[in-house]
């Protein structure tokens, strides 16, 4: 599996950007009620730059399911 929290080229040449734990432990911050308190998360993912998936993260049912742009559901 590919080390993602290394800025590793995308296929156009630019840089990927970083994800590590000190970057986004305060983004759940600006949910109000709190990001686990939540019933869902919804998610949207732009695969390349010529692809969109849609994620939701169902809380309480303990599901995550993914959704192509075509309207198939992956999950």
């Amino acid at each position: 599996m590919e080390d993602r929290s290394k800025g590793t080229k995308r296929a156009d040449g630019r840089e990927r950007p970083t994800y590590t734990y000190s970057n986004v432990q305060n983004w759940s911050r600006r949910i109000e009620c709190g990001l686990f308190k939540l019933d869902n998360l919804y998610i949207p993912i732009n695969h390349q730059n010529v692809h969109w998936l849609a994620m939701r993260v169902n809380f309480k049912a303990r599901e995550i399911s993914l959704w192509d742009s075509a309207g198939m559901n992956l999950a």
